[in-house]
């Protein structure tokens, strides 16, 4: 099965040849792979074309429109700016890859061959870990489920259903919520560890998520009480209890605000249905390794 890949890149001269090196040792490679230099001050354009001279399946393009950096509308606006400059059609799953990773060389092997016999499969993906966190993989994997927006591949039929990537924060886990709602399934590869090298945001970014991730529960459909059971998740994670609070704070503000839902009623209920069953699961999976 044929793919495509499209990178945003935004000053990752320090990490980009990471993710260079591992697509060119792909045993199943792309058609082509579009990277979109999005407004770089360094030298990931000069890096990205040295590699396109070797390797005629690697595209480099520019994105003309000059704005701050962001994790969510900003790289998604740049991954369609890719998508369309794609110079070809006949592809069965198209990727949108980070340019700071390290991937195995059977990655995307076996990425098709799972579309290829799984036909519910809509995406799939690997396990995503910083450097410093390989001792702890068995912990990660076994909590898992949901495909980092790093290394996200999409069957072209389920691409298509949910209307392509929203330009929001968290648009990397609206896009399996809406996948789910028309039936498609999201597998998770734990044996394709991907290294993420990029050292994660800083405390000021963390404490501003927390308060976007509030918001981002009233606008995917969340209800309050679902909401509250998150804040006292969030309450044991870092910073302690401020979490929590910010996280309250955020789906307040969204619901007094009246903020513009990023998906339909329908969706929103499948939403909430699909959280509630996921908390029960894993509340009776605690319970059955406490007795067992």
């Amino acid at each position: 099965m044929q793919y495509v890949v499209i990178t945003p890149a935004y000053n990752e001269e320090k990490f980009i040849t990471y993710t260079l090196e591992s697509m060119c040792r792909q045993f199943h490679q792309p058609v082509q792979w579009v990277i979109v230099d999005d407004g770089s001050s360094d030298r990931t354009a000069g890096i990205v074309t040295e590699y396109s001279k070797d390797h005629p399946w690697i595209k480099l393009v520019t994105n003309p429109v000059k704005e701050p950096r962001s994790f969510g509308p900003k790289v998604v606006r740049a991954f369609n700016i890719g998508m369309s400059n794609l110079d070809v059609t006949d592809y069965g799953f198209l990727v949108k890859l980070d340019a700071d990773l390290t991937l195995p060389p059977g990655y995307f092997e076996l990425v098709a061959t799972t579309f290829q016999w799984e036909k519910d499969v809509g995406i799939c993906g690997g396990i995503r870990i910083y450097p410093q966190e390989e001792k702890d993989l068995p912990r990660i994997a076994k909590h898992l489920d949901h495909i980092s927006g790093g290394m996200k591949a999409y069957r072209r039929e389920c691409y298509v259903d949910i209307g392509g990537l929203l330009p929001v924060i968290g648009w990397d886990l609206i896009d399996e919520h809406i996948a789910r709602y028309y039936g498609w399934k999201i597998k998770i590869c734990p044996e394709l560890i991907v290294i993420h090298h990029r050292q994660s945001m800083d405390y000021r970014r963390k404490i501003r998520n927390k308060f976007l991730a509030g918001m981002w529960y009233y606008q995917t459909g969340f209800d309050f009480f679902l909401m509250i059971l998150n804040v006292i998740k969030q309450n044991f994670k870092k910073p302690l209890i401020l979490s929590g609070i910010l996280v309250f704070a955020g789906y307040w503000h969204a619901l007094i605000s009246r903020k513009e839902k990023f998906v339909s009623d329908d969706i929103g209920k499948s939403v909430r249905k699909y959280s509630y069953n996921r908390i029960i699961n894993r509340f009776q999976k605690y319970f059955y390794d406490r007795t067992s």
